[in-house]
């Protein structure tokens, strides 16, 4: 599955958006999700560059906005569900 079509990544991506760098606890906390739930969605986005790592590699992490921006033009059809 493509990492922006999950509905926990595209949780985790506006709460970094939106509150700035977390950590996983942190976010675990704000999104009331089990940490093995955000580690998933963080892999998934790291994976794809939409979220970096702000220390080596341990977080706090932050979102890529010109990742996302970029990943989202290019799956932009099958995000909105269009058909061809």
């Amino acid at each position: 599955m493509f990492a922006l079509a999950d509905p926990d990544t595209i949780r985790l991506l506006r709460t970094l958006s939106l509150a700035g760098p977390a950590t996983m606890r942190e976010l675990a906390a704000r999104l009331e999700l089990r940490q093995s739930v955000v580690r998933r969605a963080i892999r998934q986005g790291l994976a794809i560059g939409v979220v970096r790592s702000c220390a080596a590699g341990a977080g706090p992490y932050e979102i890529v906005p010109a990742a996302v921006a970029a990943a989202v033009a290019e799956h932009r059809e099958s995000l909105l569900g269009a058909t061809a």
